[in-house]
């Protein structure tokens, strides 16, 4: 009996041992901790629910308008039986590299939510770049993005071999300071009662724009969680003109047409050990489940190729980072065949009506031509 009683214990500590998990904090807040197993939600896995769970997808899925230039990822909206892509795209046939004088935001259609999406409008033109669309309770739409329609420079005509100047960013640091002077930054929102437009366009502000020696300009990258009373919390990037630093931030406001205020002083993760340049992350794309909050962002350490990140909060100030990268730049085709692509940025997911994650959007670029926009489902 004894022996028994004993058999009996060393198995039920050998089994704790074994647990996975406590919470779902464990379940990197994608799964229930049951029986110290996570269960994970619908689009994720691994032991930890951090890793996501992706199919192949179909060639043509995404936005790829091969007689325009580049684009550069956005997710879509379910109106008037179409689904709407806001995305960026570069002018005059030009790529990427571009973008500082030639990005716009456009409106492509489809009857998928994966697309392929059409090109059907210019929403903001140039100087324009990285939206994210989301919608308000009174049916408001909202475009957060950099830029504000305005072009600062003459974009570059990329069908011509003459006379290019390769534009790495459009931001220098001593922009940025001229810029933030009264708090104001490059962060904007274009918003309508219609999909179809006409946009108008307002300045994010910040309150308190120097209460944080990093992000105190160079305010880019927003992506907003706007709740049902229209209050909002924001995750954004900015520190480029401190050598060159891009962190991630939280900000949150009253209303979304603010005022804004920033609640970390610090940046949200952690500088990596060991990085190729004071670029940290960049492209964060916040959302909220019944759990807590969550980002997919792109790092940048040791570089920022083949690198994906993710995290989670439960209160969207304090966050943890997760070991795993949660997807990879090889692509998986219906057809049996793969794709490798040496940027995969830009992350945004796709929900349906039960909160499920049904698609990733990313900007891409492959190999050889411009970058486009893929749509990988997830199941």
């Amino acid at each position: 009996m004894i022996l028994k009683q004993l058999g009996l214990l060393v198995f039920f500590l050998i089994s704790q041992s074994k647990a996975e998990c406590n919470n779902s904090l464990d379940c990197s807040l994608n799964g229930d901790c049951v029986q110290g197993v996570c269960a994970c939600d619908y689009a994720w896995i691994g032991a930890a629910c951090n890793k996501m769970d992706i199919l192949p997808m179909n060639k043509n899925s995404g936005y790829h308008n091969h007689t325009a230039g580049a684009s550069w990822g956005g997710i879509p909206i379910y109106v008037d039986g179409k689904w709407h892509l806001f995305v960026s795209q570069m002018v005059n046939n030009c790529s990427l590299d571009y973008y500082g004088t030639n990005s716009e935001i456009i409106r492509a259609e489809s009857d998928s939510p994966g697309g392929p999406f059409v090109y059907a409008e210019t929403a903001v033109p140039v100087f324009a770049h990285n939206p994210t669309v989301c919608i308000t309770n009174d049916g408001t739409f909202l475009l957060y993005m950099i830029g504000n329609g305005v072009s600062l420079e003459e974009p570059v005509n990329c069908s011509k071999n003459a006379n290019r100047k390769k534009i790495q960013t459009r931001l220098s640091p001593k922009k940025h300071r001229k810029r933030s002077v009264s708090g104001s930054s490059d962060i904007h929102i274009a918003y309508s009662s219609s999909v179809y437009g006409p946009w108008n366009i307002l300045s994010v502000s910040f309150t308190n724009p120097y209460a944080s020696t990093i992000f105190d300009c160079a305010w880019t990258n927003p992506s907003p969680v706007v709740f049902e009373n229209d209050s909002v919390l924001m995750a954004f990037t900015a520190g480029y003109c401190h050598g060159g630093v891009e962190a991630i931030g939280i900000a949150e406001a009253p209303h979304w047409k603010g005022p804004y205020v920033i609640k970390t002083l610090e940046p949200i993760f952690p500088k990596p050990s060991f990085c190729l340049s004071e670029q940290q992350y960049e492209d964060p794309f916040l959302w909220q489940s019944s759990r807590g909050f969550h980002i997919l962002l792109h790092g940048m350490c040791p570089t920022g190729v083949f690198n994906s990140k993710y995290a989670y909060s439960l209160d969207g100030i304090r966050w943890t980072v997760s070991p795993i990268d949660p997807y990879i730049y090889i692509v998986l085709y219906e057809d049996g065949s793969e794709g490798v692509f040496v940027r995969c940025e830009r992350p945004q997911l796709l929900f349906n009506h039960e909160g499920q994650a049904i698609y990733l959007f990313t900007g891409v670029k492959p190999l050889l031509g411009h970058e486009y926009t893929i749509a990988r489902p997830l199941v």
